[in-house]
């Protein structure tokens, strides 16, 4: 990173994705890399920070190629290690931006800084989480701990050392929610709203929390997982598929949003949601 170290703590600067175990983790790599610098938790749909003369590393996240463009224009220097295909397809043939797809955002940035080095039995797990993988054992219940754990860089510094035993405890601290976790997810589906994207006509759980679980969880009813959350003036949709469904990542691009082929989303504004989406008309949920 560029930039000499007086002053390393004002003018470095990491954006990464908010609410995310992948974007949190990917965090925690880039500041064991460099201890003094920022931390920005981004959302999708909203306006970056102000990148005026600052070391800038975007990981597991991005924004569309004019804002990228001009954020690389402000800053002193600029890198993009992200992995969404939606991301790749925006950014293509900037020097400064690097995508892996077979990667989770924290496996690229560990891959990239830290060269050299074996990646931590933790960010496998990640990995499989993220990817939805599920090669590991238990890592839908580490998965389960990390979304409990707070987001403070000492304690997640210290999870890229653990070994396997210290994972197979997290795993189980995991299972004591997990059918707290299963038991509301069945509830949250009962309650599934009929909305319509583009020519699909569908229905979409409110939750905003275990996105994954219950976007896939929809996918036994449903042509593609859609969860939905109000947040303030606007409303965050997450959208879920798998190889024999449709590609959300071109769904939620059409919406001005983005991600992977089976794991995406996209933010419109409350009104356009219950004005144009949410489709009280198209029938009563499925069982």
């Amino acid at each position: 990173m560029g930039g000499d170290e007086k002053g390393a703590a004002m003018t470095q600067l990491c954006i990464y994705h908010k609410d995310c175990t992948d974007g949190f983790m990917s965090f925690t790599v880039v500041k064991k890399k460099y201890p003094d610098i920022a931390g920005y938790p981004a959302k999708y749909g909203e306006s970056p920070p102000d990148v005026t003369d600052k070391d800038v590393i975007i990981v597991d996240f991005s924004y569309p190629r004019d804002t990228v463009l001009e954020m690389h224009s402000k800053a002193r220097s600029l890198l993009v290690l992200d992995h969404h295909k939606t991301a790749k397809e925006s950014l293509s043939g900037l020097d400064f931006a690097i995508f892996d797809m077979s990667r989770c955002g924290a496996s690229l940035a560990f891959s990239y800084l830290f060269p050299d080095q074996e990646l931590p039995k933790i960010i496998k797990y990640v990995e499989d989480r993220d990817l939805w993988k599920r090669e590991l054992p238990h890592s839908d219940l580490v998965a389960n701990a990390l979304w409990l754990m707070p987001k403070e860089f000492e304690r997640w510094e210290e999870l890229l050392h653990y070994n396997e035993a210290q994972i197979l405890k997290l795993a189980e601290q995991g299972r004591t929610i997990e059918a707290v976790k299963n038991a509301a997810v069945d509830k949250l589906i009962a309650n599934k709203l009929p909305i319509r994207l583009g020519d699909l006509e569908l229905h979409a759980v409110n939750s905003a929390i275990w996105q994954s679980e219950i976007g896939h969880r929809l996918l036994e009813t449903e042509p593609i997982g859609v969860v939905f959350s109000v947040m303030g003036e606007d409303v965050l949709l997450s959208l879920r598929s798998r190889a024999d469904r449709p590609d959300v990542s071109e769904i939620a691009k059409a919406f001005g949003g983005g991600g992977h082929r089976n794991a995406a989303g996209f933010k419109v504004s409350a009104a356009r949601f219950f004005q144009e989406i949410l489709k009280p008309g198209l029938g009563s949920p499925k069982s």
